[in-house]
């Protein structure tokens, strides 16, 4: 508790990061309120009220049940378009894309984790989609894999050595995850 002296609550955090993607043009809920409950001066409780997606499913579940190659590029596209807008995700995952049931509109959630940086450096770009491939493990094979990066690069500027060699260095981020998550366990 003695913590949120000196940083925001997650509350606070998710609050400033979402109406920021939103001016950024990064689709995600629209935040409501947010509130902190204070006793001393010292944080006891905070939560966040964020706009209902009404009906929606994470795309996690949608991906498996295949037919899945319009939202999976569009999920390339939104991915793109959060690294373009400088936002680090570090949980970005299947699960923290919401899939709107109606417009089929993709949405990103989970952001007090996130980050603003000024340039986001290849390294953290392909540790994002190393941590998304990683979370559709089973459901995805290489030339999935393939077409989601031509998706993702479309401007031709991340991947100039070639999709294998970038698959590749992606592999190897999937599998520090992989190490990292059984050691959790």
């Amino acid at each position: 508790r003695l913590k949120y002296l000196a940083v925001p609550s997650k509350a606070r955090k998710e609050w400033e990061i979402a109406r920021r993607a939103l001016r950024s043009g990064i689709p995600t809920p629209l935040p409501l309120a947010m509130a902190e409950r204070c006793k001393g001066g010292v944080l006891q409780d905070a939560f966040l009220i964020t706009q209902a997606i009404v009906p929606s499913s994470p795309l996690i579940e949608l991906i498996p049940q295949g037919g899945h190659e319009d939202l999976f590029a569009r999920a390339a596209r939104l991915i793109r378009g959060v690294h373009g807008a400088g936002l680090f995700h570090q949980d970005l995952h299947a699960g923290n894309i919401l899939v709107g049931r109606k417009d089929k509109k993709l949405y990103l959630i989970d952001l007090h984790r996130s980050r603003f940086v000024r340039s986001l450096s290849k390294h953290k770009r392909l540790w994002n989609l190393a941590q998304f491939f990683y979370s559709l493990k089973g459901s995805l094979s290489t030339e999935d894999k393939e077409a989601f990066l031509q998706q993702y690069d479309e401007e031709k500027d991340t991947f100039q050595e070639g999709f294998t060699e970038g698959l590749q260095k992606i592999d190897r981020l999937e599998e520090r995850l992989y190490r990292r998550h059984m050691r959790s366990r």
